[in-house]
């Protein structure tokens, strides 16, 4: 939402046209810049001159793909209640219906904690404690009421969010057999927390902020907005800070609980976190199974397989179980033609800042090409130890697919540690293998969050 703009010629004049001539409609001023944002999804900086101020505002066009199954309205109303109430969140100018965008404020700060002292460090944190517990505080019954969200009755509705609506979308789209989703999608059937009753406003894809000299300046990004299980958004802040270089979130989370009075469950943190980390290889499935020439495929698998590795890993984290990234990679063995990669690479324009999105994505395509060719035989390792587990004897990595979701089906929790140890060493080799420099894969670095560890710390001696 905010951060440098990248210079880039508008893609599109049309919209930006139909852009200005919305904002100074209905927000008012002259529009003295309009800057596309270079990025996946359609953005734009505009800089607007009314009065004797210049207003910095941010337009986010609808997503080009089905997730999230709500409408940018949705968000829009979420965050107008947020900032009646005094949470720190972009302020809502409108949406403009052609193209389908919202006008928000353009936030000032940055995200990322890399260049930041110790002493800002630990500010931000507790500063960014007491915005959520606000937020956490706001009568949910107040967005019920308004038609924004559906107030959750039973125990399944205030633990499970948003949960089930990512899940249908996952049942539509799966065209083949997905043993690891099968896996963590039964694990949290059978380990929903039954004995929580607090129902807050929640952002569900939580820990996105911006912050300047120790201060938090908004939260943004609550497209998943519902009701529940406040702890639903503190299981995934540490996961989503370790992506920002945050480093130990202890403070945040001794500040949130003095504010609100909360001693963690490691259990519960543990079902919260895997659950909304699911709903990322939910989402992604059908774009996966059936893609169409917009998915951003590449950016998918990264998505897909990091999402897996990491709710293995809290899952290992709450049973004790030590997960090692430590696999035997193959080595490469390029296919027959495999010279026509470095063809087309030639072909493809040498790298320069603030590219076009979409020469980065050609040349990420290609090197993913390259490697899933030259390691074709990645999955020989996976099938052999799928046909020991099951016993049935699997040709292909599909037929080995097959066998194994059959087999998790039908396996009870005495098999989960031996599940989660076969699933999670499949994901840390692909991910090894295909995705360097292609995706991060935050799990693999020394500051990777474990909930065990921040519930100890943070709860009261």
């Amino acid at each position: 939402m905010s951060g440098a703009p990248q210079a880039t010629p508008a893609s599109d004049p049309t919209k930006d046209a139909k852009v200005v001539a919305w904002i100074e409609a209905n927000v008012g001023g002259k529009v003295e810049r309009i800057e596309q944002q270079p990025r996946w999804r359609g953005g734009w900086w505009v800089d607007v001159a009314r009065d004797t101020e210049v207003l910095n505002l941010y337009v986010r066009e609808e997503r080009n793909e089905p997730f999230p199954p709500w409408p940018l309205e949705h968000e829009a109303g979420a965050l107008q209640i947020l900032e009646r109430h005094g949470v720190p969140v972009p302020h809502i100018y409108g949406i403009i219906d052609d193209p389908h965008a919202t006008v928000m404020d353009n936030l000032a700060g940055d995200f990322d904690f890399a260049n930041v002292s110790e002493a800002e460090r630990v500010a931000v944190l507790e500063d960014f404690a007491e915005a959520v517990a606000r937020q956490h505080a706001i009568p949910p019954e107040e967005l019920a009421a308004q038609g924004v969200m559906k107030m959750p009755e039973t125990a399944e509705e205030i633990s499970l969010g948003c949960f089930k609506t990512c899940e249908a979308m996952y049942l539509a789209g799966k065209k083949i057999p997905e043993p690891r989703i099968e896996f963590l999608r039964q694990w949290i059937y059978r380990n929903v927390p039954r004995h929580r009753d607090k129902i807050s406003v929640l952002s569900v894809d939580s820990g996105q902020f911006l912050f300047k000299d120790g201060k938090v300046t908004g939260l943004y990004d609550f497209e998943y907005a519902c009701l529940g299980d406040p702890m639903i958004d503190i299981a995934f802040i540490p996961l989503r800070l370790s992506m920002y270089n945050a480093g130990d979130v202890t403070p945040f989370f001794r500040r949130y609980s003095e504010i609100t009075g909360e001693t963690y469950e490691l259990d519960v943190l543990a079902f919260h976190a895997v659950w909304w980390g699911l709903c990322t290889p939910f989402i992604l499935t059908g774009g996966m199974h059936s893609p169409t020439s917009q998915a951003t495929y590449f950016e998918y698998v990264g998505w897909y397989v990091g999402s897996i590795i990491s709710q293995l890993e809290v899952l290992g984290d709450a049973k004790g179980l030590d997960l090692s990234h430590d696999v035997a990679i193959p080595e490469a063995q390029p296919s027959r033609w495999a010279k026509i990669f470095d063809v087309m690479a030639g072909k493809v324009p040498a790298e320069v800042p603030d590219e076009p999105y979409a020469v980065t994505e050609q040349r990420k395509f290609l090197e993913l090409a390259r490697r899933m060719d030259a390691w074709r035989a990645l999955e020989d390792d996976y099938i052999g130890k799928v046909s020991q587990l099951t016993g049935q004897q699997a040709a292909t990595w599909l037929e080995a697919d097959a066998a194994l979701e059959e087999f998790v089906l039908a396996a009870g929790p005495e098999r989960d540690d031996e599940l989660i140890r076969l699933l999670h060493r499949w994901a840390v080799t692909q991910a090894k293998v295909l995705l360097p420099g292609l995706a991060h894969m935050p799990m693999f670095d020394k500051h990777w969050p474990r909930l065990s560890r921040l519930v100890a710390a943070s709860n009261p001696s």
